[in-house]
Parts: structure tokens; C-alpha cells; sequence
């Protein structure tokens, strides 16, 4: 098999995943739901086209009247070392992204 100048692989301009804002990065977090709930949940997942994180960030929005920042909104402020150290000693580590 001999090598080409193929076009698959390699840059291309515009490829890749796109640049989020700090705040709206999604961030996973474990969290305990009686079993009902998480089984109401699952049905209202089966039957519409959605996700359980999405279904459970709408819900929290609307329960809690957030207003979501938008990307233009000024770049959350750095996380300092101090704060990372903390962080990993509390909940096992800090994930750049």
C-alpha cells in the first residue's frame, strides 16, 4: 500500500470542536433521586427528544427562574491554585477541559 496526499486525517480549517465559554462548560456531577423520580424521569426521556441532563437543567431553570448568562457575558474569573488544591483534596481532583 503506498501513501497518497490524501485529504482524510490531518487540519482543516474549521474542524474540530468549537470554543465554549468558561460558564456554560457542563460540568458532571453524581447526584441520589428516590427511585420514582429517576424512573419518571426515564419515561419522560423515552418519550420526548431530550436527555436526563437536559430535562433536569430545564427544570431547574424554570423552578428556580435562572436566566442562563449568554457567551458574550465577560469570561468567568480564572480559578486560582489555592482553590484548585482545595478542590481536589474535597471532591478527588480538578479536570481542565
Amino acid at each position: 500500500m503506498s501513501k497518497s496526499n490524501s485529504t482524510r486525517g490531518g487540519y482543516r480549517p474549521g474542524a474540530g470542536r468549537k470554543v465554549v465559554a468558561p460558564q456554560l462548560r457542563k460540568l458532571t456531577v453524581n447526584i441520589c433521586l428516590s427511585k420514582w423520580v429517576l424512573a419518571t424521569l426515564d419515561l419522560h426521556v423515552m418519550y420526548s427528544d431530550s436527555t436526563r441532563s437536559k430535562l433536569i437543567e430545564r427544570a431547574l431553570i424554570a423552578q428556580l427562574g435562572l436566566t442562563p448568562p449568554d457567551a458574550s457575558d465577560a469570561p468567568a474569573a480564572p480559578v486560582s491554585q489555592e482553590a484548585r488544591d482545595k478542590i481536589a483534596a474535597d471532591w478527588g481532583g480538578w479536570e481542565d477541559d
